[in-house]
C-alpha cells in the first residue's frame, strides 16, 4: 500500500494491487482480505496464483486437488475424474439409461424397472406381459393395461408392480 497523510489526521492509502483507495484502518481491516487483485497462495499446493478469480480455477485443476474414487477407492485428480472412470476404473461402469456411473456389481439392480433407481428407466423398459389386473381382473398386457384402462401414471404403476412382489 501506498500512504500519504493528510492535515485531518488520517493516514489515506492506495492499494498497490488495484484501483482502491481510503483510510489505512480500512485497507488493513477489510480491502486488504478481499482485494480481488492481490496474489494468493493456492492453499493445497502453495503456488501463487495472480488474484482471488483465479484462484477458484485453479483449484479444478490443481495437482495436489485429488479425491477418492467412490469406486475404486484411487486418488483421482478432480479435474480427471470423468476420465478415470470412463477409461481406467474397473469398478465403475456408466448405466446407458441415465449416464451415471455405478458399481459393476450393481448396474442390473440400479436398472431393475421396480426395484431400481435409475433415472433413465421408464414404462417402456419395462418387459410386457400378459397377467391378471389387480384392479379390474381382467387379463391383459402391462403395463400398458394400467396406461390406457385406468389412466394410471407411471409413479402409480410402479406402485402397483412392488405391491404385487
Amino acid at each position: 500500500a501506498v500512504v500519504s497523510t493528510q492535515s485531518t489526521g488520517k493516514i489515506n492509502v492506495k492499494c498497490t494491487c488495484c484501483n482502491w483507495t481510503g483510510d489505512f484502518s480500512d485497507f488493513s481491516t477489510v480491502h486488504n482480505g478481499k482485494c480481488d487483485s492481490v496474489p494468493i497462495p493456492c492453499s493445497l499446493c502453495g503456488t501463487l496464483i495472480p488474484n482471488r478469480t483465479q484462484a477458484g480455477e485453479h483449484r479444478d485443476i490443481c495437482p495436489a486437488n485429488k479425491k477418492r474414487c467412490l469406486y475404486c477407492q484411487s486418488k483421482v485428480q478432480m479435474s480427471e475424474m470423468e476420465a478415470h472412470l470412463t477409461n481406467e476404473c474397473e469398478d465403475a461402469v456408466k448405466c446407458e439409461l441415465c449416464g451415471k456411473f455405478q458399481l459393476k456389481d450393481t448396474i442390473q439392480d440400479h436398472k431393475n424397472a421396480i426395484f431400481g433407481w435409475c433415472e433413465g428407466v421408464s414404462a417402456d423398459n419395462i418387459p410386457s406381459s400378459s397377467q391378471k389386473c389387480g384392479i379390474c381382473e381382467k387379463i391383459a398386457d402391462f403395463p400398458e393395461h394400467y396406461k390406457t384402462v385406468h389412466q394410471l401414471g407411471w409413479t402409480d404403476i410402479v406402485r402397483i408392480l412392488k405391491s404385487k412382489c
